[in-house]
């Protein structure tokens, strides 16, 4: 199974299986992110405290999955992903925008956090 990047440390064993686990899943071709993954990486950033994202492919595949801090995270290094020059990779990046205080609603609200790579 493809590797969890980013700030690893500290979490438990059962936290770094939820966060693999994000790599099983697919979105639909014609959705940025399904309702379902939002949810879950929502309630698992939540849990660990931490910032999570997912780079996802157009045919909807888990390529990357990291994990940031409380405050911030940082994109993967994708390299040239069969890009030409001024053209996107085919790729999106998604993180849930959560705070503790918010509720399901106020979350998928905010979820819209996806940049094209």
């Amino acid at each position: 199974m493809r590797e969890v990047t980013g700030n690893l440390s500290g979490l438990k064993p059962s936290e770094l299986k939820a966060l693999e686990r994000i790599y099983r899943r697919r979105v639909p071709p014609h959705e940025l992110v399904s309702a379902e993954l939002a949810t879950f990486m929502c309630d698992l950033s939540r849990e660990i405290g931490r910032q999570v994202g997912a780079l996802i492919s157009r045919r909807g595949d888990i390529e990357h999955v990291a994990v940031g801090d409380a405050s911030r995270i940082m994109l993967p290094a994708v390299g040239r992903v069969r890009a030409g020059h001024g053209r996107f990779a085919g790729c999106v990046w998604c993180t849930p925008i959560c705070a503790t205080s918010l509720s399901h609603a106020t979350i998928w609200l905010t979820w819209p956090c996806c940049v094209w790579i």
